[in-house]
Formats: C-alpha cells, structure tokens, sequence
C-alpha cells in the first residue's frame, strides 16, 4: 500500500512533496493576511481566500492531473 507521498508503485513522489509544501505555505499565507486584517473581518476573509486560491489552486491542479495520469498508466 502506497502512501501519500509515494505513487502507486511505492516510490516516492517529489511532486506530490512540491504540491503538499506549496499548499501549506498558502494556508500560513492566508492565515496572516486574516490575522493582519482582523479590524475588517469580511475584506480579509475575501483576500485569504483570494490568496489561497492564487497560490494553492495552481498546485492542486498539477496534483489532480499528476493523479489522472497515473491511473491511466
């Protein structure tokens, strides 16, 4: 059984490490943009979410697409 940060083969995988890591600092991005912001509640949460998606979206996509392929293999 392979784990999340391995292929279906068991080897490791350095995108899915690349794609975790990039999402992880898009939440720490986030949650400084609502922590800085916390005087108007609603324009912060639209610009962490505005930032998350900039930032993570991209990675999480590359993540779906590396996934689709390897199943077709």
């Amino acid at each position: 059984m392979a784990g999340y940060l391995q292929d279906s083969k068991g080897n490791k995988s350095s995108s899915r490490l690349i794609g975790t890591i990039v999402i992880v600092v898009a939440l720490i991005f986030a949650q400084e943009v609502l922590y800085f912001g916390r005087e108007n509640v609603v324009v912060a949460a639209a610009a962490a979410g505005t930032i998350f998606i900039t930032v993570a979206g991209p990675a999480m996509a590359f993540l779906f697409a590396q996934k689709k392929n390897e199943n077709n293999n």
